[in-house]
C-alpha cells in the first residue's frame, strides 16, 4: 500500500499498466509480478488484476457492441442507397431501351423508304 502512502494515484497507475499490457503484449503474470514486487500482497494483487481485467473486458464488450450497432446502421444505409441506385438504373435502362427501339424502327423505316424510292 505504499502507493497510497506516497500519495500516488494507484488507479491511474493500474489503468496505464492495463493499457500497456494490451499494447505491449504484457501478460497478466507479468503485471501480477510487477504488483507483487511493488509491495502488494498476493491476494490483493490478484484481486486488482482481476478487477481491471473485468473492467477492460466489459469496456471492450461495450465497444464491440457499439461497433456492431454502427455496422448494422451503416449496412442499412448502404442497402437503402443501393436500392435507390437500382431504381435509378432501372429507369435509365428503360429509357435506353426505348431510345434503342426508336432508333432501330427509325432506321428500318428509313432503309425501307430509301430502298423503295431509290430504284
Amino acid at each position: 500500500m505504499f502507493f497510497l502512502a506516497d500519495c500516488l494515484d494507484w488507479h491511474f497507475f493500474l489503468f496505464h499498466v492495463t493499457i500497456w499490457s494490451y499494447l505491449r503484449g504484457v501478460t497478466v503474470i507479468e503485471v501480477l509480478n510487477k504488483l507483487k514486487s511493488a509491495g502488494f500482497p498476493d491476494p490483493q494483487a490478484e484481486a486488482i488484476v482481476e478487477a481491471f481485467e473485468a473492467r477492460d473486458r466489459l469496456w471492450f464488450e461495450i465497444q464491440f457492441a457499439n461497433l456492431r450497432a454502427e455496422i448494422e446502421r451503416l449496412k442499412g444505409e448502404f442497402r437503402t442507397e443501393i436500392e435507390k441506385l437500382r431504381g435509378e438504373l432501372r429507369g435509365e435502362i428503360k429509357d435506353a431501351k426505348f431510345q434503342m427501339i426508336r432508333w432501330i424502327v427509325g432506321t428500318v423505316i428509313v432503309g425501307t423508304l430509301i430502298s423503295h424510292f431509290w430504284k
